[in-house]
């Protein structure tokens, strides 16, 4: 029985997120690292760890941030940056 992705990500809000900030070509990689844009600054992401307020709140106990996410999505070639 198919599954439908979309009903995933209305239930992981950062999940959808994510997606908009790899579709807005909001993700850049410099090597081992990611930058990847926030509200009003750019967030590093190396090893599965971000800048972020909410990843320094919650050390990844809650899943990974949106900007964590974006680099995941990212890396394994889903949505590309549209113009790209």
């Amino acid at each position: 029985m198919p599954y439908d992705y979309s009903l995933v990500e209305e239930m992981h809000p950062r999940l959808k997120a994510a997606r908009k900030l790899v579709e807005s070509g909001g993700v850049r990689r410099e090597g081992e690292q990611a930058w990847v844009r926030g509200s009003q600054v750019e967030h590093r992401v190396r090893s599965g760890r971000c800048t972020c307020p909410w990843f320094a709140a919650h050390q990844g106990e809650r899943g990974p941030c949106k900007h964590v996410l974006a680099v995941q999505l990212l890396e394994e070639g889903e949505d590309e940056p549209t113009g790209a």
